[in-house]
């Protein structure tokens, strides 16, 4: 397998790539409060990582493969984080 290489995208946006891809999600936080990150595929939720971060450096991640015949979304589950990462790469 030769992937292709990673391409960065937007959260809250809709995807229809047209070829398989790796998809992989990352929201960062640093008070205390919920935050966390989610991939819906195809309108539903695909995968979704959330967890409480009392106050500490945070990172929640999430990642999942679509094929050519997906469309997605990538959106936070709080709207605490920032530095917010997103990106693909074709399979």
């Amino acid at each position: 397998m030769n992937p292709g290489a990673r391409t960065a995208i937007s959260f809250n946006v809709d995807y229809c790539l047209g070829v398989s891809a790796f998809v992989y999600a990352q929201i960062y936080g640093n008070v205390r409060d919920s935050m966390g990150v989610e991939i819906l595929v195809n309108g539903s939720r695909e995968v979704i990582s959330k967890a409480d971060t009392e106050g500490w450096i945070s990172y929640e991640s999430a990642s999942t493969i679509v094929s050519s015949t997906d469309c997605f979304r990538i959106r936070t589950v709080t709207a605490t984080g920032t530095q917010n990462v997103a990106w693909f790469r074709t399979l």
